[in-house]
């Protein structure tokens, strides 16, 4: 009973990336793929998981409840938030990632980048606590 093939399989050589139908019985049909092939569909799989993984890996971090400071935070409604949480932070570290730079948070001129003072306007609570540990805010 030859191979028979499909695609231009050949099974003598092993040659070809498509399976190989080969007829072993009455009833029987044995079907093969060649190792090359296997290999590649490993290969694709981890080289699609590898490009995955930032995507997948920003999505659950856009998640996470103590991410910071987001675009849309005022310095009140950030403070309240890492203060309020689940972790309940203290002040000083609240106050840690709710500050903003002049450099805008970046790396780019991170050497000559100053704090820039706490909003704290119509949030008397806030404002004792800024005064008791140190940090400069706007009254």
């Amino acid at each position: 009973m030859g191979a028979m093939s499909r695609s231009g399989f050949n099974e003598e050589n092993g040659r070809g990336t498509s399976p190989s139908f080969k007829m072993s019985g009455i009833n029987e049909v044995v079907v093969t793929y060649s190792a090359a092939r296997a290999q590649q569909e490993a290969t694709s799989m981890q080289r699609m998981a590898r490009r995955a993984f930032p995507f997948v890996a920003l999505a659950l971090a856009a998640c996470s409840p103590e991410m910071g400071r987001t675009w849309n935070d005022t310095d009140i409604s950030c403070l309240r938030k890492q203060m309020g949480d689940a972790v309940h932070t203290s002040f000083p570290l609240a106050a840690n990632e709710c500050q903003r730079l002049t450099n805008h948070n970046t790396i780019f001129g991170a050497d000559h980048a100053k704090i820039i003072p706490l909003d704290l306007k119509g949030a008397p609570d806030l404002q004792a606590l800024a005064e008791e540990y140190g940090y400069s805010y706007t009254k």
